[in-house]
């Protein structure tokens, strides 16, 4: 291995306690806001327009899996997504269903665009029928600073569900 110089190397601090550090960073920071402080009304206005231009209540598209269409939605007014499940509405189960066979059934039922269609765009309203949130990360990240999830497994069962979750914004996952 060939040794990279890394000038930035002394800033390294996982515990966010090295008060060298973070006096820099400080300084950084109080440096950069006295350069730009006139365009503070800019950023504002930036930020308000990006803003205005976002569908905040929203949901990502469903995907199929054992009998669940899984898919997450925002609500206008909250920070993080809500994971959420709806069974797949039929009639009657196909002779020789196997679970196994996604893509099989994947055309025996067909994508629910008919109730997608019918969604109003309002947090109330389900976006497919039956739907269940099954990780709201709004609740995660009450009295924290930030929260990110990593991932989400379910289990097949689809009784559980695990996931990693970064509090601190070290992107660390636990």
């Amino acid at each position: 291995p060939k040794a990279v110089p890394d000038p930035y190397g002394w800033m390294r601090d996982e515990s966010r306690k090295n008060e060298r550090v973070l006096s820099h960073l400080r300084k950084e920071n109080e440096y950069t806001e006295s350069l730009t402080a006139h365009l503070k009304p800019h950023r504002e206005t930036l930020y308000k327009e990006m803003v205005s231009r976002l569908q905040e209540t929203d949901h990502t598209t469903p995907s199929l899996w054992k009998g669940y269409w899984y898919y997450a939605r925002t609500n206008k007014g909250q920070s993080y997504r809500i994971y959420c499940r709806a069974p797949v509405i039929v009639a009657s189960q196909p002779e020789g269903h196997s679970d196994n066979a996604t893509s099989s059934y994947a055309q025996t039922y067909p994508y629910p665009s008919s109730h997608i269609q019918a969604w109003n765009g309002t947090a109330e309203m389900p976006i497919l029928p039956g739907e269940h949130p099954y990780l709201n990360v709004n609740l995660l990240a009450k009295g924290k600073d930030q929260c990110t999830i990593g991932s989400t497994n379910i289990s097949p069962s689809h009784t559980l569900v695990a996931y990693t979750a970064d509090f601190t914004g070290d992107e660390i996952y636990h």
